[in-house]
């Protein structure tokens, strides 16, 4: 499975660097229509650029442990000057261009992931690479390219609110519905991908 530098963890202080063979694992495992994981829900992100980067240390979200984060290449505020130092390393190390997209991946986790929690996670990031709808669910295009948002989750509840009342808003009877179908993708079929698309192992 996918391994972080060794370097990367023996700083003591953050570092960040981009994960470019990570990137073109994704793009081919699950962006790609002929990819092995193939998945018509990220067929958007054909006409995207998506950084993929490294981080030395893990995140913490509402007093939650986080394993990635995903944002859009252009930066929004932060404090006079953020901006700009932010997107000047977007150019730096994206070739010169400012990527549509930019997913963080959390060494620490990623060190002790199994290939599965890896397939999931960064699947989970690129669900969050969405392309707006209009107000008739329709996706949007400007001048025939998508035009592309940061997408939330389909569902956000409280567990308790569910075994309490049950699932009965339309997001929670679809999660219900898909909790109880077999998982479309096998662990075998996953660890087939990382070891045979030339990835890291």
């Amino acid at each position: 499975m996918f391994k972080p530098p060794p370097e990367i963890l023996e700083a003591d202080y953050p570092v960040f660097k981009p994960a470019h063979d990570v990137g073109e694992w994704a793009r081919s495992v699950f962006i790609d229509p002929d990819g092995p994981l193939s998945n018509p829900d990220h067929d958007h992100l054909n006409l995207a650029t998506i950084l993929f980067v490294w981080s030395s240390h893990t995140f913490k979200s509402q007093g939650r442990v986080v394993a990635a984060t995903a944002q859009t290449g252009s930066q929004r505020g932060g404090g006079p000057g953020k901006k700009e130092w932010q997107e000047s390393l977007y150019y730096e190390w994206h070739g010169g261009a400012l990527p549509t997209f930019v997913i963080t991946l959390c060494a620490p986790f990623f060190i002790e992931a199994d290939p599965t929690s890896v397939c999931s996670v960064i699947e989970h990031e690129l669900y969050h690479c969405g392309q707006a709808m209009d107000r008739h669910g329709e996706p949007i295009y400007i001048d025939g390219m998508p035009r592309f948002t940061m997408r939330g989750h389909d569902v956000e509840e409280f567990i308790g609110v569910v075994q309490r009342y049950g699932a009965v808003h339309p997001s929670m009877i679809e999660l219900q519905r898909a909790l109880n179908s077999p998982p479309e993708i096998s662990s075998a079929k996953v660890s087939d991908v990382f070891c045979g698309c030339g990835a890291r192992l």
